[in-house]
């Protein structure tokens, strides 16, 4: 796919409608910060790009989190624009965020702004709905639109699809580019041995990965409560660990000499335990030490490698050590071409301080696994050429 991009020409003097990765988490004092700002970060180099080209104004929209058509505080966009405004600013632009909470707003009273960001799309259900009317007041902000959002291109809403075909001039943005050449390059370029460590918490969503991987990769290391369904699938007693029961049967499919699943956990409280020893009131939280020694070796080995998902409840330190060596061990593999995504992923790789040691980390979660597999990317389709 042959996106279609900008060029001085197409920005000088025009209202530009920016569509953004905003989705991002807040930490419990309701503030973005450093471990979860990766998307915003991406955010900047563009709006420096068209302010260089000479945009008279950039009107950011965007969405968090999933509010199902209403408006919700704890959705709200205030704390990202006061994020990126200090992004911006420590990378010299200096132009203020003009915060907008009303989308039924007027748009010709605000022609005075320069950078303007408007509330979370997703509190009007037009947005998920594509509803043309919606997409028709969004696309009144702008002559130009530019998708910068590959996080959200996996989706056919309204922003992403229907406004630039109102719009008619619409561009992929640089983010979004190199996000769609940085995957497109590492499948073409994957050499073996290729591995692969898959973790979160549902295989509902990584069925399609995982039937990609089963082909292709050597060894795909599994962990988190998605190794959890697959054990149960196999008729190993879990316990009280969280298991996608609706997905055993699917799971029982998931079989080779590739997959390769947690021989010891740690459980709840601490406790290590042989995944064949499971008791009826344990839950599952980490992978092992044994496994993470096992693990580490076929990282070591690899001369490609794909994570995506942790491999344990990693928000609690009692548990994070599964995935915290499993980031060191890729990080320390300078050989290999490495590929990481998924939101929990990346907050980990940035708690830890590694993300100059990835070949490429993704802004993308679900975006980037559709990518991988071939799947539909509408966003990426409504600007290609």
């Amino acid at each position: 796919m042959e996106l279609r991009r900008y060029a001085q020409e197409d920005i000088q003097g025009k209202r530009v409608v920016l569509r953004s990765d905003l989705d991002v988490s807040v930490n419990p004092e309701g503030v973005v910060d450093q471990y979860h700002d990766l998307r915003l970060e991406r955010v900047v180099p563009t709006l420096s790009g068209l302010f260089s080209f000479g945009a008279r104004q950039v009107v950011i929209m965007g969405h968090r989190g999933s509010p199902e058509g209403a408006a919700m505080p704890e959705y709200s966009l205030a704390p990202v624009c006061e994020r990126l405004a200090e992004l911006c600013r420590a990378e010299g632009l200096d132009e203020p965020i003009t915060f907008i909470d009303d989308l039924g707003v007027e748009p010709t009273s605000h022609r005075d702004q320069d950078l303007i960001m408007l509330e979370n799309l997703r509190f009007d259900p037009g947005e998920k709905a594509a509803d043309s009317g919606f997409a028709s007041r969004l696309a009144r902000w702008g002559e130009v639109y530019v998708n910068d959002a590959f996080g959200s291109s996996h989706r056919g809403h309204a922003s992403l699809v229907l406004v630039p075909r109102a719009m008619g001039q619409a561009f992929a943005g640089p983010a979004l580019a190199c996000e769609a050449e940085e995957l497109e390059s590492f499948l073409v370029g994957i050499k073996g041995p290729f591995v692969a460590v898959v973790g979160g918490a549902k295989i509902s969503t990584k069925l399609p990965l995982l039937s990609l991987l089963a082909q292709r990769a050597q060894s795909i290391l599994v962990g988190g409560a998605l190794a959890n369904t697959i054990l149960a699938s196999r008729g190993v007693s879990m316990g009280a660990s969280l298991v996608e029961a609706a997905m055993l049967n699917k799971a029982s499919e998931l079989s080779g000499e590739a997959f390769i699943l947690p021989g010891d956990a740690v459980a709840a409280g601490g406790k290590v335990v042989d995944i064949g020893a499971v008791s009826s009131n344990q839950a599952v939280l980490d992978i092992g030490p044994e496994t993470i020694k096992l693990f580490v070796q076929r990282i070591g080995e690899a001369k490609t490698i794909l994570w995506n998902g942790p491999l344990g409840a990693f928000e609690e330190s009692a548990y994070a050590r599964g995935s915290e060596e499993i980031a060191r061990a890729i990080a320390k593999n300078r050989t290999s071409r490495t590929l990481a995504g998924g939101g929990e992923t990346v907050e980990l790789i940035e708690r830890l301080g590694l993300i100059d040691r990835f070949g490429f980390v993704s802004a993308g979660g679900g975006a980037m696994l559709t990518f991988l597999v071939g799947g539909d990317m509408p966003g990426l389709e409504a600007v290609s050429l």
